[in-house]
């Protein structure tokens, strides 16, 4: 047994754990005994009884069977059959240790790891994980290719992930394989190969795995080692998500709003995104923050906008640092606040959002915030605009044409004004329009002029509009 790890109960504490076994027949009778007490915890085949459970593994252990000691020593930590009780399960499990049991070797690890009734350590509990590996423990072997790939416990070392991973996977154990595949999947201590990633993500899928399910889906979503299958990638990422598997449930809900491999359903995308959102995902927080901002299908609300973008931005990601940006900016939600909107923008900024870099150059261009600083500003638009931010390419375009924080230069405002107007930005499109008209940066064209102040004027632009009545009443195009 290895999950989570449990409070405090009196019964079961290991003063029976010097009794020895005396003949194989007593021990062969305690295995049946306790794999039988392991059914009933998991109803396995039987009816599930966590009290029978813990009845008969106790009576394993006071008969000074070995084995038996890690199992008990979980039901005290997750309360099967008890009331939950860490003390003792960290006691059940040294006393294991102390015995060379593997299996306790295991799951005193993960208390040393996550700090669960004992002080965190994770030099101990890695050095716990290698003893029970070394013996053969397959979920030991698994979690040891797990840390030796993440690198958050011990050194990184992709070479030892995949010898881990390999002996782990060869026992059957499915979070071996799933281990495998993202090693086969990122090249990590093994050729990349997506075909072999596939072939194990689809192993440990089909063994329950939650996070291979998620896996296996992104491969059909993406087409890595086979074909593109949308369908089969919702059927993988539903799993996932029914398994608890957050992330997965979040680009379900993506797929259900964007209409991919599913029939689009915004009621049930949102749906989703809340679930997610609730048990902490930053990516749908993020997403509800923007659907109440906008009110894009559901009902306006800024402070909840206010409230999710907050969450989200707080556990680091940087698209929801500029929507709280946004937020403090224009008083939408929250009391407005130019310093604190600067603040998260820079901090977005600083993940490489152009979207922020772009809201940063405007407030040293309005000097809101900070102190007014047009070089700044230009120097954020030109890296924003360089992302292909068409609003970005439109204020550089501005500083270019009025020689601001920039040395003028009607030719490059005109180059930027275009980048602008050809990915639909209406300002950039009427200011393109009036460049053709006075011959600015390009050669006069009035069919040019015409025809980008209508496309600006067609998206509401008043300044358009009025031009296009001013100049162009009577036009006829010539081409």
């Amino acid at each position: 047994m290895s999950e989570s790890h449990g409070h405090e109960a009196a019964e079961g504490r290991p003063e029976a754990e010097d009794k020895k076994i005396h003949n194989d027949t007593d021990t062969s009778s305690l295995d049946t005994k306790m794999k039988l007490a392991l059914q009933y915890l998991g109803g396995l085949g039987v009816e599930a009884d966590h009290a029978k459970a813990f009845k008969d593994l106790h009576e394993c252990v006071e008969a000074g069977y070995v084995p038996a000691y890690a199992h008990l020593g979980c039901c005290f930590e997750l309360g099967f059959g008890v009331e939950p009780n860490v003390a003792t399960a960290v006691e059940w499990y040294q006393k294991g240790v102390a015995a060379g049991d593997g299996e306790a070797q295991l799951h005193l690890a993960m208390c040393y790891l996550d700090g669960l009734g004992v002080e965190k350590d994770p030099q101990k509990g890695i050095e716990l994980l290698l003893a029970s590996a070394n013996q053969g423990n397959s979920q030991a072997q698994a979690l040891l290719g797990d840390q030796y790939f993440s690198g958050t416990t011990v050194e990184k070392d992709d070479a030892k992930a995949f010898e881990f991973a390999s002996k782990s996977a060869s026992q059957g154990d499915i979070h071996g394989y799933a281990i495998l595949g993202e090693l086969y999947f990122f090249g990590a201590g093994v050729e990349q190969d997506y075909k072999k990633a596939v072939e194990h993500f689809t192993v440990a899928a089909n063994g329950g795995n939650k996070d291979a399910m998620k896996c296996l889906a992104d491969c059909y979503c993406n087409g890595h080692g086979v074909d593109v299958d949308y369908s089969k990638a919702v059927e993988w990422y539903t799993k996932s998500a029914q398994r608890g598997n957050i992330v997965a449930q979040t680009t379900l809900a993506h797929l259900y709003e964007i209409g991919v491999g599913v029939t689009q359903d915004m009621k049930r995308a949102i749906e989703l995104y809340t679930r997610s959102a609730h048990r902490g995902d930053p990516v749908a927080q993020n997403k509800l923050g923007v659907f109440y901002y906008e009110g894009r299908h559901i009902e306006r609300d800024y402070k909840k906008a206010y409230e999710w973008s907050l969450k989200s931005a707080k556990q680091g990601d940087a698209s929801a640092q500029f929507n709280l940006g946004d937020c403090y900016f224009h008083g939408r939600g929250v009391q407005q606040d130019y310093t604190k909107a600067v603040a998260w923008y820079k901090r977005s900024v600083a993940q490489g959002n152009e979207v922020a870099m772009n809201a940063l150059g405007n407030c040293y261009y309005l000097g809101r915030g900070v102190p007014k600083n047009l070089k700044k500003a230009a120097e954020l638009f030109t890296k924003s605009a360089a992302k292909g931010n068409a609003e970005a390419q439109n204020n550089l375009a501005a500083l270019y044409y009025r020689g601001l924080g920039v040395k003028q230069n009607l030719t490059k405002a005109a180059e930027l004004y275009r980048k602008s107007a050809e990915q639909g930005f209406h300002m950039a499109q009427f200011a393109l329009g009036c460049c053709y008209y006075f011959g600015d940066g390009v050669e006069p064209d009035n069919d040019r002029a015409y025809h980008y102040l209508q496309l600006s004027a067609a998206k509401g632009n008043s300044g358009a509009q009025q031009f296009l009545a001013q100049h162009f009443a009577d036009y006829v195009p010539k081409n």
